[in-house]
Formats: structure tokens, C-alpha cells, sequence
């Protein structure tokens, strides 16, 4: 049986109610973590990012655990590692992530492996 790869909405998966809490819980725990990192918001976006990333524990793909962080560089842009996008890993080859503003917060394999720059442990 073929690996189903296409991002999935969790809306679809029905997992709303669940989803939002959870997003609840790790939108604050970003937003602590990165309102620390970086001084209350008083540095700029490129300072932020390479504060984040010192932050955590630096870990190897191959000790994924649920809750590591995920930096990806898809594009130039003179930030640390030139770091644009984050995903959090939840286990089994499986990540949370805000793909788009179209499909928005979405549950998939991980995907783009050659885009990671960083993985950490907070």
C-alpha cells in the first residue's frame, strides 16, 4: 500500500477540537520560548532565529522525538542558517507545521529533508 505523502488538513482528519487545543498549547510555548530568546521582541528577526536555534539541544534526524523542532532553509535570506521555516516533529514520521495560508496547520510526513538545517530539543 502506498505511503499517503500529500499534507493533510486537520480539519479533514476531524481533529479540530483536539488540533485547537493543541494549537493553543503550542503557539504559547513558541511565543514563551521565543519572547525569552530574544529579549522580550527587542531584536531583530535575524538575531531571534539564531537565539531559538542556540536554544535547544541540537539533535541528529535520526533521534526524532516528539516535540523536537524542526528549522528549515527554503530561500536566502540573510537570517541564521537562513532559517524560514519551522515544523514540530509528534512521532512516527509524522510533523505539525502552518504549511500555507490555504491549507494552513497540517499533519504530514516529514518532508523536504534537504532543506533541515537544524533539529532541536527545547
Amino acid at each position: 500500500m502506498a505511503r499517503n505523502t500529500k499534507p493533510v488538513p486537520l480539519a479533514e482528519k476531524g481533529w479540530v477540537i483536539t488540533m485547537k487545543k493543541i494549537s493553543i498549547i503550542l503557539l504559547s510555548a513558541v511565543l514563551v520560548f521565543s519572547m525569552a530568546a530574544c529579549n522580550g521582541g527587542k531584536e531583530k528577526a535575524d538575531n531571534q532565529t539564531e537565539k531559538q536555534t542556540e536554544s535547544v539541544k541540537p539533535v541528529s534526524f535520526d533521534e526524532l522525538q516528539p516535540g523536537d523542532l524542526i528549522f528549515y532553509s527554503f530561500t536566502s535570506n540573510g537570517r541564521y542558517k537562513n532559517i524560514s521555516h519551522v515544523a514540530v516533529y509528534v512521532g512516527n514520521g509524522k510533523v505539525v507545521e502552518a504549511l500555507n495560508e490555504s491549507l494552513g496547520v497540517v499533519y504530514r510526513d516529514v518532508a523536504s529533508t534537504g532543506n533541515i538545517v537544524v533539529i532541536g530539543r527545547p
